[in-house]
């Protein structure tokens, strides 16, 4: 019988919105890092666009597992998603976009830190800038794969 194992998922997830929390990038962006879309960040109290505004969002994770006769591993990738507006300056949007995005790269490039998991290595799969259905904000998607090894196993129930 195969030894069985915890995803480390989770643990990666919370160790790279860690990495956020403490990077230089969180404090630029106003410490506007969600685990999820907020509602209404968009929009004032009247229900128009908030003219200057910038957030990523620490989105969708899949994970693929690896079981080998020394262990497993997993391959998990995170699509951040960060969106950026500047109504006083709309020229400079994308490049300004381009730029945010290339520092949460940076960030979410470094190796994670987490109990029972080390990640061997990190590769960025997407890197891309659009133009969203507004029209005006610029949305940076950018998908990160994080190779895990798993350093703990768990005894299977008999």
């Amino acid at each position: 019988m195969q030894p069985r194992y915890v995803s480390a998922e989770q643990a990666l997830f919370r160790a790279v919105m860690n990495q956020l929390y403490s990077s230089p990038l969180f404090k630029q962006i106003k410490e506007r890092v969600y685990d999820h879309m907020p509602i209404d960040i968009n929009h004032d109290g009247r229900g128009n666009l908030v003219p200057n505004m910038t957030y990523v969002v620490v989105g969708e994770t899949n994970t693929l597992s690896f079981y080998q006769s020394a262990g497993h591993d997993e391959e998990i990738a995170i699509t951040f998603h960060l969106y950026h507006r500047n109504t006083d300056s709309p020229l400079a949007s994308t490049d300004e976009a381009r730029g945010l995005l290339s520092m949460l790269r940076y960030v979410v490039e470094q190796l994670p830190v987490m109990a029972h998991y080390t990640t061997d290595k990190v590769r960025v799969e997407t890197q891309q800038v659009i133009t969203d259905v507004d029209g005006q904000t610029r949305h940076g998607i950018l998908r990160v794969k994080y190779y895990v090894k798993h350093n703990v196993k768990f005894k299977n129930k008999e």
